[in-house]
């Protein structure tokens, strides 16, 4: 699937160690997001914009100075991927924060992990970012841990660590689409984005508005 290999740019070894993830490694991840969490007490802002993407198509809105929203296409009409990057770069900073971390499946809107594009079209995908290349840097080489070690240890410190960040949300909501041939594919889809971020995120669009931060989702 397209954009699934530039996850973590550290040493390029998140994927290879996936599958020595154990049981008890496991279930230390997936608990995070059963962890009872308040607003992220600060002031937020947010960004909304609208847009049309084709099945072959991509798609990119500004977010600061160098930090990009974008959607890229899958193979075959299967859909888009949701990634958040710096201008020159490819390194997804939604990547090791948004669970599942084992993979890209909460960033899909389209067809995989046993899911269809027309599941993903009929609710709002949600994903979270970190807002500077420093904790991009320290998050990933934290998930990347997790992921490598048969250690229980490693997934309960990058849990630990995560609950201290405050992250950024972007939510990606299809409003209009059309199905392709199979109920894999997509011909097109207009959709929505509304990005959350604390009121101290700077940025030169005077688009922001002043809104509650949101509970901490995983």
């Amino acid at each position: 699937m397209s954009g699934l290999s530039n996850r973590y740019s550290l040493d390029g070894q998140a994927s290879g160690r996936r599958g020595r993830l154990n049981i008890r490694v496991w279930f230390a991840l997936l608990i995070v997001g059963t962890i009872p969490v308040g607003a992220l007490g600060e002031a937020c802002k947010q960004l909304s914009f609208s847009s049309t993407i084709n099945s072959n198509g991509a798609d990119s809105h500004p977010l600061a100075p160098n930090l990009r929203f974008r959607l890229t296409s899958m193979k075959d009409e299967w859909g888009w991927v949701i990634s958040i990057s710096p201008n020159d770069s490819e390194n997804d900073w939604t990547a090791p924060v948004t669970f599942p971390i084992r993979n890209n499946e909460q960033q899909t809107m389209g067809s995989g992990y046993g899911s269809t594009v027309q599941d993903k079209m009929t609710h709002p995908n949600v994903v979270q970012f970190v807002r500077t290349p420093s904790e991009f840097t320290r998050y990933s080489r934290l998930a990347n841990e997790a992921l490598s070690s048969p250690q229980t240890d490693a997934a309960r410190n990058f849990i630990k660590e995560d609950a201290r960040l405050r992250k950024s949300r972007a939510t990606v909501e299809a409003l209009k689409y059309e199905l392709g041939d199979t109920k894999e594919t997509v011909k097109w889809m207009t959709f929505k984005v509304s990005v959350t971020v604390p009121k101290s995120f700077q940025s030169l669009d005077p688009s922001w508005i002043a809104v509650p931060c949101p509970e901490r989702e995983r």
